[in-house]
């Protein structure tokens, strides 16, 4: 089939999921005949579907004309659960029972939140095209994933498994500290209301100027970060390079070509790369990824106009709580009132987390499932050197880790204060202190640091930042 017909199918099944969800028959009944669009649609004979139930497994929540199936599988239990584990489309034949099985994460902020499972009654695999079409025609299942009935429908078959709400949420350390505030959840991106366009040129017009406003908010933001960011400002300016990156754009125009919107586009150029590489274990590729995400989060957000967030602010002490963030991200807060971090999706040299180093705020990672379990607004603690969040904590805790956090901001005070003292030892030896230079920007922070000169001149990025490559004069 071609593009256009794909895109086609893709809309009647979006049509048919809407239709499903202002109807008033029961969530079973909905699922069934969504199911059935995209089984008739695909050529397949069965149709499942999953929902994530925590982190460790899935749970059936519909089918068409399959009778023998798992209720419930585990993260990287057979091809169904590698799928979603991995979010990667997954496919297998079974040469015993004659048949052949696709399975296509559904995602969403680049979260699981459920699988598609399509089995044809013979031992033919999906070939490329065939998966294509399959993963296209399955986007409009978000329509259904997002929409309050079946979280509902979603939430009565969790509980009927006996999973309940933790009391703490436990996690990772990042970057030790205590934090107490009221809970901000930051939301990576909206969620896609259109991903098939109407009208090419306008789009590629919409792609244009998003990427016109991106650059200069990011270039707004790196002028008014250095006066608190010290050296990690050439973060940003490495993440400025990522943005101009025309490889990216023209890879995304090919898309809205193909059909897509321009935020369609760049959620599908970005996932596609994500597939790719989101194996390898070289952290500077994985650290790329994160900044791809990132800039891409950003890019749509101007595309569609949704670039004003309204964020807890005036005196109040905030705990930000995100799927996953970036260094841009975090300079859209008054960081002197960010109490501390909770990221779900990070790692230890993740640009927002150096940054949050720099700034003295606690970080926890890898509470998966935090956003829904926290309500924004309320009070959580955070116990950055265990990797602990509490929602909703006792007066007790309260007061206990805001007098550690007084201590530590003590501490730091006290090393501030040595800063302008000789660097020599007891014995009377000086010790040169020299600075990272990369950026003109750095040349700033040679006095406030009293270092003793440049150590190392990152030519490289000066190379990088400029409009045009050096010549030998």
């Amino acid at each position: 089939m071609n593009t256009s017909g794909i895109v086609s199918e893709a809309l009647a099944v979006q049509k048919v999921i809407s239709e499903e969800l202002a109807a008033k028959s029961a969530m079973p009944e909905k699922i069934h005949k969504i199911l059935q669009a995209l089984a008739d649609s695909l050529k397949v004979d069965e149709a499942l579907l999953y929902a994530t139930a925590d982190e460790n497994y899935l749970e059936a929540v519909g089918a068409y004309q399959a009778a023998n199936y798992k209720t419930n599988i585990r993260y990287e239990e057979g091809v169904i659960g590698c799928s979603a584990a991995e979010k990667l489309t997954k496919t297998c034949v079974d040469e015993t029972l004659r048949r052949s099985v696709i399975s296509i994460p559904v995602t969403r902020l680049h979260i699981t939140i459920g699988a598609v499972v399509l089995i044809k009654h013979n031992t033919e695999d999906f070939n490329e095209a065939q998966r294509e079409e399959a993963e296209t025609l399955s986007l409009p299942l978000t329509d259904l994933f997002t929409a309050r009935a079946f979280e509902d429908y979603k939430n009565q078959l969790i509980r009927e498994k006996g999973i309940v709400l933790r009391d703490a949420l436990h996690g990772v350390s990042m970057n030790k500290g205590y934090g107490v505030g009221k809970a901000v959840l930051h939301y990576r991106q909206r969620e896609l209301v259109n991903i098939f366009a109407d009208n090419v040129e306008l789009e590629q017009s919409k792609l244009a100027e998003g990427r016109r406003k991106m650059v200069e908010y990011i270039d707004k933001k790196i002028a008014q970060a250095g006066s608190y960011m010290g050296n990690t400002t050439e973060i940003m300016e490495a993440y400025r390079l990522f943005a101009l990156d025309k490889g990216w754009y023209k890879k995304i125009s090919a898309d809205i070509a193909k059909g897509y919107t321009a935020e369609a586009a760049v959620e599908h150029v970005y996932e596609d790369m994500w597939s790719k590489l989101s194996a390898t274990s070289d952290p500077y590729i994985k650290e790329k990824l994160y900044d791809l995400r990132d800039v891409s989060d950003r890019l749509r957000a101007f595309i569609g106009g949704d670039v004003d967030r309204e964020f807890i602010s005036g005196d109040e002490d905030i705990v930000v709580i995100a799927q996953s963030m970036g260094p841009a991200d975090l300079m859209d807060y008054n960081y002197a009132k960010i109490k501390a971090l909770v990221i779900e999706e990070c790692s230890p040299t993740m640009h927002v987390v150096i940054v949050a180093k720099a700034l003295n705020i606690p970080v926890v990672a890898k509470i998966y499932g935090v956003l829904k379990e926290v309500k924004a607004g309320e009070t959580v603690a955070v116990n950055g050197d265990e990797g602990t969040l509490y929602p909703n904590p006792s007066e007790k805790l309260i007061a206990e880790y805001q007098k550690k956090s007084v201590g530590l901001q003590k501490v730091f005070e006290e090393l501030e204060s040595l800063s302008g003292q000789p660097t020599k030892t007891k014995d009377d030896i000086k010790i040169n202190l020299a600075l990272n230079y990369g950026l003109d920007l750095d040349y700033d922070y040679i006095k406030p640091t009293h270092c003793d000169g440049i150590g190392l001149y990152r030519t490289e990025i000066t190379f990088m930042s400029a409009d045009k490559m050096p010549d030998v004069e």
